[in-house]
């Protein structure tokens, strides 16, 4: 089942960080860049999540200025977000947030991979632009 729900009710349809792209999600708005809906932001600050902190839960796939120009989308859009949220509640749908307040064990094993990797990378990037500095400078 498509959940369409027709532009015309928005206020906005796009921001600096917000879009919608008809081939993705059928137009719902998602974070520019990526296919994170506006509403699984929404409904993990509505499930008491610190915006400051739901970068984090997403393993940075967001910004802390996309979160907030998301919240600041939805304050615009309430009545069209509040409808996405409750037609995939309906369905039973596993959302982004569905998926993180679970706390699935794969979830938490992917977490520690996905971190422990960041890690190795930024320590190989620190020393890649070291080593670059140096050279450069000699």
């Amino acid at each position: 089942r498509r959940c369409l729900i027709p532009s015309a009710m928005t206020a906005l349809s796009s921001t600096r960080y917000v879009s919608r792209d008809r081939h993705i999600l059928d137009g719902e708005p998602i974070i520019i860049g990526t296919q994170i809906p506006v509403r699984d932001l929404v409904s993990l600050w509505k499930n008491n999540i610190r915006p400051e902190d739901i970068p984090d839960m997403l393993y940075n796939l967001v910004s802390k200025a996309q979160v907030f120009d998301a919240l600041s989308f939805y304050f615009d859009n309430t009545e069209e977000i509040d409808q996405y949220i409750n037609h995939y509640q309906e369905l039973g749908a596993m959302s982004c947030e569905a998926i993180l307040l679970s706390h699935n064990p794969f979830w938490d094993d992917l977490e520690v991979n996905i971190r422990s990797d960041r890690q190795i990378l930024d320590t190989a990037m620190e020393e890649n632009t070291s080593a670059s500095f140096l050279v450069r400078v000699n």
